[in-house]
């Protein structure tokens, strides 16, 4: 089993850096977004979704100014499984998750 946590960010080329420089994560820049990943490796991995919203909250003024929206960021759960994949969320997180406004997109494959 492998899985990543994946926080995707659509920005403008001109704001991609400086929205690089408010988390501390290096990450994957592509045409018109970036994507910032905590994987099953990394120390923050069990508490992953809870970084990412705690990065937005702290810094969504900040975004804004760069044009960037909440309906602009997406959290993703992408989990590679052998024989079955259960995932279990603490109440309190979908909570969080569900007052920041923010989506939350979840892709299993079977590995």
């Amino acid at each position: 089993m492998s899985g990543e946590y994946n926080l995707t960010i659509e920005v403008e080329k001109k704001y991609q850096e400086m929205v690089c420089k408010l988390i501390n994560i290096e990450p994957t820049i592509l045409e018109n977004h970036l994507e910032f990943a905590i994987d099953q490796e990394s120390k923050g991995y069990w508490e992953a979704i809870l970084y990412f919203i705690d990065f937005i909250e702290n810094n969504i003024d900040k975004l804004q100014e760069m044009n960037v929206k909440r309906e602009n960021m997406t959290i993703w759960i992408l989990y590679a499984y052998e024989n079955q994949c259960n995932l279990e969320f603490d109440a309190r997180i979908l909570k969080k998750l569900g007052e920041c406004g923010v989506s939350l997109c979840i892709s299993c494959w079977e590995e």
